[in-house]
């Protein structure tokens, strides 16, 4: 099976993901796999640039990365723990 993992569209909080059984299609609906909070707590913050790591995952998981930064460059001068990837377990079961 192959899974797509994806960051929402004009930077938006989710984390997608779509599986179809062969590479060209067709391709499930979207599914949520995580909601980043960054957004949520800080409106200056955005998220981008989610991937999916099957080779660094455990059995029975997806380990998904993201990206986090903010549209304040000094805020990311004065807080530089903002500018880093994060990363998130999403149990395969959550996989459309």
């Amino acid at each position: 099976r192959w899974v797509m993992v994806y960051s929402e569209l004009t930077l938006g909080p989710r984390i997608l993901c779509r599986s179809a059984a062969r590479i060209e299609g067709p391709w499930s609906e979207p599914a949520t796999l995580y909601e980043c909070p960054e957004p949520a707590t800080d409106k200056k913050m955005m998220v981008y640039s989610a991937k999916a790591h099957p080779e660094l995952s455990r059995p029975g998981e997806l380990l998904v990365s993201y990206c986090v930064n903010s549209t304040d460059f000094g805020d990311v001068l004065a807080h530089a723990e903002k500018y880093r990837p994060r990363f998130v377990r999403v149990p395969l079961g959550m996989v459309p």
